[in-house]
């Protein structure tokens, strides 16, 4: 019972998860209210959602990531990002094969 209730919660917090992309992309048509996303760092965020596995998310990611490519900045910024998270996940996969 406690696997299917796991699974559900999984489920409808993936669903979430692509609802609010949807929706901040919609607002983003708006250049005022992106650079305000921009200033929030929502670079930062969609970068580090296409880890997830799923398709949908991943599709409205880099739809959103393609949208704020438009300025030099956000490409620098996701690179930084990218960057920075390779490290640390290469870095936290080198520490799990020591400590096994």
């Amino acid at each position: 019972m406690y696997f299917y209730t796991l699974q559900v919660s999984l489920l409808i917090f993936a669903f979430t998860l692509v609802v609010l992309s949807y929706l901040l992309l919609n607002l983003a048509e708006d250049a005022k209210v992106e650079m305000k996303m921009k200033n929030k760092k929502i670079v930062y965020m969609l970068v580090q959602l296409l880890e997830r596995e799923n398709v949908d998310l991943l599709i409205l990611v880099v739809s959103f990531l393609k949208k704020l490519s438009i300025f030099v900045e956000n490409k620098t910024e996701m690179v930084r990002v990218h960057s920075s998270l390779s490290i640390n996940h290469n870095h936290s996969d080198k520490k799990k094969l020591i400590n096994d």
